[in-house]
């Protein structure tokens, strides 16, 4: 496929406490949070201007899934746009609690495990040719996602039966299986469920959940930019690829996952035993022939020459790494931590540098701090980013979506005055358009008219109320009659008012309401809120530093 549309969804975690001390449960601080969503979009569940969609996920978990994209630059500045979005959302969910009385901070985490041990994902969303059979992407996509982790892990701290030691991915824990419909009860690597958004003849939509969510924009661009290739190269089938099937996939996940330097190998269904940066550099190798003999995008050829750097990198020096991979500069601020207070790794500043390592706030988080200072590889801009948050990628049907979200909350233009040039019908006038209607239908047919005009107006109006109430009924939160008739007045009044003049019921019928007495328009109800955007960026990056903190120099 020389055009793939893929995306990213992330689930955020969330925790609002004062000195260290919890105030809020998730759910109560994730209601605050999504207040100025709800206030205008009437739910928790929004689509946004740049054609992503934000909900409130199981678990009071925020999350945001980018918009559809395909080129691995618009990706990366949505994904950071989703942060960045969020975050304006924490400042003014902050701001409503404080008017409340009610002190602490909202810490938001782009990580994938909380102190409980429970885990949220980070899923990766590829269109592919459908493929029938998997068994391709079980021999050659599955142990590429299980070994990416030397460069696409963003780190953890895990105490278990092993003890308390480090890990490359926070997920490897929390996954259970290779292939599966299941997303929560027992986590696959690959997700099937076939929803392809597309024409489900030609299409399939790949659901990636095994991968952790990172805060080095690098990684997210060559974690996503490696698998695309990778699966360019299995939908060719002119290209030859080794079967890399593992004998136990989630023995080798959690396994590699350990092995920090890949000095273990894992043994595959075919009797040979590779480590993970064999396995990553055969696949490199195959994928620089493909790009150099096949038409790729140009931002894939680019990343299978990072890829390679990378490749080379961990081999020789792997913690020259710390700029670009996550677990590499998590653990290069732990270990320094250790060397200064001479702590091991179950010690709690440990564990607090291990979450704070994933803290949104440009101020706090560690990752943003090091970013202030220039110690992280980007893709992005600033600008890049803050314009993301508001545009959609122009060559994917988010644009028309992200479109049609701006029109919707475009405020209404004001009302049209039945005073204006369209109703101010002088007497004069009036006389002139009876006498017309007097000429056609003749002199004695014009009460009978009249009558059938409102007669038919009524009965109309007795359909839409009607209908009306089975809407109401089938979706509560559907907006007032008076709250409609604030933005969209039009002649329809005039017409429930003329029928009611000219079609009065008789002695013997029921008065049927009419929808020209409904209530008054509330206009302290906003209907359009204000857009959930962030400021613009600051001129340079080096603007978010905060004091100078030791253990990150």
């Amino acid at each position: 496929m020389l055009r793939r549309i893929y995306g990213v969804e992330t689930e955020y975690g969330i925790t609002f406490s004062l000195r260290g001390q919890r105030r809020l449960s998730p759910d109560e601080v994730s209601r605050f949070l999504f207040r100025k969503v709800v206030a205008w979009g009437r739910s928790s569940n929004v689509f946004l201007e740049n054609g992503s969609r934000l909900y409130l996920d199981v678990g009071s978990h925020p999350e945001y899934a980018t918009a559809e994209c395909d080129t691995l630059v618009d990706l990366v500045a949505q994904d950071k746009a989703g942060e960045a979005i969020l975050r304006e959302l924490v400042g003014y969910a902050q701001s409503q609690l404080a008017e409340e009385g009610i002190r602490g901070d909202i810490y938001l985490f782009k990580n994938n495990t909380d102190s409980t041990g429970n885990s949220y994902g980070c899923h990766e969303n590829y269109c592919i040719e459908r493929i029938e059979d998997l068994s391709r992407l079980e021999s050659v996509f599955i142990p590429f996602l299980i070994s990416r982790q030397i460069f696409a892990g963003a780190g953890k701290v895990v105490t278990n039966a092993r003890g308390t030691t480090y890990a490359m991915s926070q997920r490897a824990e929390h996954i259970w299986e290779s292939i599966s419909s299941a997303t929560t009860r027992s986590r696959p690597i690959i997700n099937t469920r076939d929803e392809p958004h597309a024409d489900p003849e030609k299409f399939r939509r790949l659901h990636v959940i095994v991968g952790d969510s990172n805060m080095n924009e690098f990684a997210t661009y060559l974690k996503v930019g490696t698998a695309a290739v990778v699966l360019a190269m299995i939908e060719d089938r002119h290209t030859l690829l080794r079967d890399y099937q593992m004998a136990s996939p989630i023995n080798a996940l959690r396994d590699i996952s350990y092995d920090l330097w890949s000095k273990e190998p894992v043994k595959l269904v075919n009797g040979r035993d590779l480590t993970a940066l064999e396995i990553q550099e055969d696949l490199c190798e195959r994928a620089q022939l493909f790009v150099e003999t096949h038409d790729v995008p140009e931002d894939q050829r680019h990343v299978v020459g990072l890829w390679r750097e990378v490749i080379e990198l961990y081999r020789t020096d792997p913690m020259a790494l710390s700029d670009r991979v996550d677990w590499i500069a998590k653990l290069q601020i732990i270990e320094r931590e250790r060397e200064r207070h001479g702590v091991d790794l179950a010690d709690p500043r440990v564990g607090l540098i291990d979450l704070l390592y994933h803290d949104t706030n440009v101020e706090r988080g560690l990752f943003y701090r090091r970013a202030a200072r220039g110690h992280v590889r980007t893709v992005v801009t600033p600008e890049q980013v803050f314009e993301a948050t508001s545009t959609p990628p122009a060559t994917t049907r988010a644009h028309m979506r992200g479109t049609f979200i701006r029109a919707a909350k475009r405020p209404s233009p004001a009302p049209r005055s039945y005073n204006g040039p369209m109703f101010d019908l002088s007497p004069l006038k009036i006389l002139i358009i009876l006498a017309v209607i007097m000429l056609v239908m003749g002199p004695d047919k014009l009460p009978e008219v009249a009558q059938r005009l409102g007669a038919g107006w009524r009965a109309l109006k007795g359909i839409q109320q009607r209908v009306e109430s089975e809407v109401r009924e089938a979706i509560p939160d559907l907006p007032t009659a008076s709250e409609i008739a604030r933005l969209a007045r039009s002649p329809v009044s005039l017409l429930n008012q003329l029928a009611d003049r000219v079609a009065a019921p008789g002695p013997d019928e029921e008065p049927t309401p009419s929808s020209a007495t409904a209530a008054a328009p509330d206009d302290d109800v906003p209907l359009l809120a204000p857009d959930i955007r962030p400021s613009p960026p600051p001129p340079s990056a080096a603007d978010w530093g905060s004091a100078p903190d030791p253990s990150l120099n």
